[in-house]
């Protein structure tokens, strides 16, 4: 028998090699893409019948401007606790606290952080607002507030929004705290 190993018989089972790799890969993104489709299709039918709206948005064209976007204005029976804040990391930072509010007979501060309500971590996802609105007046809340470098519990009995407050008219300003 011969031993040497012929040059071309390699070179062939190498390219072989290669379509058989190549074919499987090709075969395997068409499969799997048209499975993929299957399956969204299969989801989008069962949503509908669940009731799901499934409907596209319609872009806005210089013909058809933009739909408007329900807004519904608050209502004078609104838990209230009478701050603006921004939202950080830790929570609600104070921004401003008005007179005569829940916020301020609480004790409530420029920047303070109001971390928690009512063991609710206060972030983007569940942000101040959305607590205090999901409350009645007159119910009491629980407030993990950071101050510095201390953790205050303060307990704060919600009040009204006034009638002449609207969220389209955003609280005044009031300059910074040891800002010249």
């Amino acid at each position: 028998m011969n031993d040497k190993v012929n040059g071309w018989k390699v070179l062939a089972l190498v390219l072989i090699a290669l379509w058989l790799l190549l074919l499987c890969c090709f075969s395997g993104t068409f499969f799997g893409g048209l499975v993929g489709y299957q399956l969204g299709q299969r989801i989008s039918i069962a949503q509908n019948n669940w009731g799901v709206r499934l409907e596209t948005p319609r872009m806005p064209t210089p013909d058809s401007p933009p739909e408007e976007l329900p807004f519904a204005p608050p209502a004078d029976d609104d838990a209230w606790l009478g701050i603006a804040y921004e939202m950080t990391g830790e929570g609600a930072k104070i921004l401003q606290v008005l007179v005569d509010t829940p916020a301020e007979e609480a004790g409530l501060k420029f920047g303070d952080v109001i971390a928690k309500v009512d063991d609710l971590v206060v972030t983007e996802f569940t942000p101040l607002g959305g607590i205090i609105l999901s409350h009645e007046p007159g119910d009491k809340i629980e407030l993990l507030v950071l101050r510095g470098d201390e953790e205050l519990e303060i307990s704060v009995r919600l009040g009204h929004r006034p009638s002449n407050m609207s969220l389209e008219e955003p609280f005044i300003p009031l300059p910074i705290p040891g800002d010249g």
